[in-house]
């Protein structure tokens, strides 16, 4: 009985997905101010866990410098003597934990950053409308984005573009989808 409703389940799921797809897949593609918007939204939520987490390190490599030597002496030694050093690699860790979580789980997971999903966009694969997959979305963000970022006519390219699409959407066949709001 419960493989009967673990297989019911299984098909209402892939059925739903399926039905999400195909809807996505027909809607508009994101105007390029829009997308422009999201990516400034983007920046400063990036720049906030920056700015949390340098004044997190900053306090913890001053308290890492006045640990008492006496407790696990090999340890605690070795703490007092690099905290800038370890405080460092924690603020490094934080932020390109936060660089992947915004730039590939999201995408892959949600279909969007965070301010993607916030304005109502969403990162599919055409032709199918599905979610970008792991190789796509890290292909996507970070090799094709760069260069789309950082060449004359790659993030400007949506302005001309009668499909609204850029460089980087064009090299891993997807397109950022308006789901909500007017067609």
């Amino acid at each position: 009985m419960r493989a009967r409703k673990k297989s019911t389940r299984s098909v209402v799921d892939s059925t739903l997905l399926e039905a999400e797809e195909a809807h996505v897949a027909d809607r508009p593609n994101a105007d390029p101010y829009v997308r422009f918007a999201a990516l400034t939204l983007d920046a400063m939520f990036f720049y906030l866990v920056y700015s949390a987490s340098n004044g997190l390190a900053t306090a913890l490599s001053a308290h890492l410098a006045n640990v008492p030597t006496t407790f696990l002496p090999h340890i605690t030694t070795y703490v007092a003597n690099h905290p800038i050093w370890i405080s460092n690699h924690i603020f490094l860790l934080v932020n390109l934990g936060f660089f992947y979580l915004q730039t590939i789980f999201l995408v892959t997971h949600f279909g969007g950053s965070t301010a993607k999903i916030l304005i109502g966009l969403r990162v599919v694969h055409l032709p199918s409308g599905r979610k970008l997959s792991l190789q796509e979305a890290m292909f996507r963000e970070w090799f094709w984005r760069p260069l789309s970022l950082f060449t004359l006519g790659g993030a400007a390219a949506t302005l001309f573009r009668k499909d609204r699409k850029a460089f980087h959407d064009l090299m891993t066949h997807s397109s950022v989808k308006r789901v909500h709001g007017a067609r």
